[in-house]
């Protein structure tokens, strides 16, 4: 019996994804540590406590790790069995998404296949389904906003009321579990519908209806939603945030890039967006590891202790980002210079070397083997680097076809408008902060979409004259 292309991947990464849940194992520390024990706290005492405690990390993965150990005591299993299949599972309805997506992007069948193998097989795609880290839950919601967006936008065009109600609904619900994983996409939100209000803010008649009422639901929806869970917080623990980390790392990055710099030191965050070790290359230890977040860290740890004694629970975080402005104010040129520095750290997504998954020996001497590490790291970057390039570069070139919904190419156009909008979005806000490899991940699927692109349009078809 012949066996589907199609299916032969999707068994492939099964088999690889099978074997890996039972030899490999996760590795609880730093972060890791901290959903462990917050998911213990969901799992053992309840939200009530998680509240008390509070505040802690966004709650939808604490809560996802709690269900793992409710299934792994009638199991009588390790949680980390459940989660790992659990995480498996999300990974490969991810897959599938990105599938659909390929397919509306009308990439050919063997780069569809391409993608979907390397997804299945990726070095930090799949560490992220084998450790205990928040990333892996938001890939299936990314890619959901991204293909909502999408529709939506055709649908406020062109569509019925009760389409435009049921995609309001859908993409507000994606934001809101998105935003339950990762608390950077409630500003994301807030960017889409500022886009949303700019493009529409000249329509008339049926549009601007349309517009209206998918503005409106989208909008409520999401608060009614966000807003109860940092009113609990408020209530339980005096603070009004839907999680605990944000001001103190806004304020640790802002006192490490308004120090007093030398051109060395510049130099040293150039030499570190690839990563720790090229910058070791041409730079001391000491050098290297101020241009790395533990320095941000140090400084929020060390400098906000006595401000947060003295400071009411209901007010420790507007005086921490009233501190972080204050310290802004004093050499902004050159904070926004190295938050654009640490922009350029983001495409740089793929890694063999992300830790927390003790690997079978065999795998772990293949990652750590020199060659092949730097390669596909190398090639990944520069691969993502040239296809934002070039989805740039075409979208501007077919800008007017945005609102074309008449030709056939017209969803693929505004399919890379929004993989753009997302990743510029999710990038701009993380160079507030510091970017480490994992960070990138939630948007690795949207890179391999544009790369995807980028193949079919550069090398098998020719590309397309714009109109």
């Amino acid at each position: 019996m012949k066996i589907r292309p199609t299916f032969a991947v999707f068994l492939a990464c099964f088999v690889y994804w099978g074997y890996l849940i039972f030899a490999s194992q996760m590795s609880i520390k730093f972060d890791a540590a901290d959903y462990e024990f917050i998911g213990s706290i969901i799992h053992e005492k309840g939200w009530l406590e998680f509240f008390r405690t509070g505040p802690h990390r966004e709650p939808l993965y604490p809560w996802v790790i709690a269900v793992s150990m409710t299934i792994a005591d009638n199991l009588s299993v390790s949680y980390h069995i459940v989660q790992k299949v659990i995480q498996v599972l999300i990974l490969f309805v991810t897959q599938l998404l990105a599938f659909g997506l390929l397919r509306r992007l009308k990439i050919r069948e063997s780069l569809q296949l391409a993608m979907l193998l390397y997804i299945g097989f990726s070095p930090a795609i799949v560490n992220s389904a084998f450790s205990l880290f928040a990333e892996i839950i938001t890939y299936p919601f990314v890619l959901a906003i991204l293909w909502l967006g999408v529709l939506s936008w055709r649908a406020i065009y062109r569509e019925s009321y009760g389409r435009i109600v049921l995609l309001a609904i859908s993409t507000a619900l994606a934001f809101v579990l998105t935003t339950f994983v990762k608390g950077v996409f409630e500003y994301i939100f807030w960017a889409y519908l500022v886009f949303l209000g700019l493009m529409f803010i000249n329509v008339r008649g049926r549009i601007f209806a349309n517009s209206i009422i998918y503005f409106l639901l989208v909008l409520w929806i999401f608060n009614i939603s966000i807003v109860p869970f940092k009113l609990l917080n408020q209530k339980y623990n005096g603070q009004y945030v839907l999680t605990n980390r944000f001001a103190d790392l806004l304020f640790g990055n802002a006192v490490k890039r308004t120090n007093p710099l030398s051109m060395r030191m510049l130099s040293a965050h150039a030499a570190s967006i690839p990563g720790a070790g090229a910058c070791r290359l041409f730079f001391t230890e000491e050098e290297c590891s101020y241009c790395e977040f533990q320095k941000a860290d140090y400084y929020r740890s060390t400098l906000l202790g006595e401000v947060k004694q003295a400071t009411p629970p209901e007010k420790i975080t507007s005086e921490t980002i009233s501190l972080a402005a204050n310290r802004i104010s004093e050499r902004p040129g050159q904070y926004v210079f190295l938050m654009f520095m640490e922009s350029l750290r983001m495409p740089f997504w793929e890694s063999t070397q992300l830790g927390n998954v003790v690997y079978p020996t065999w795998l772990q001497k293949f990652y750590d083997f020199a060659f092949f590490k730097n390669l596909i790291r190398l090639l990944m970057s520069a691969l993502t680097y040239i296809s934002f390039v070039y989805l740039l570069s075409y979208l501007i070139r077919n800008r007017g076809r945005l609102t074309d919904f008449k030709s056939a190419d017209s969803e693929r156009i505004q399919i890379c408008f929004f993989i753009l909008f997302l990743v510029f979005v999710y990038t701009a806000l993380h160079s507030l902060f510091s970017i480490v490899t994992r960070y990138a991940l939630p948007i690795s699927f949207l890179y391999l979409l544009g790369i995807a692109f980028f193949f079919e349009q550069r090398f098998i078809h020719k590309e397309e004259k714009p109109c």
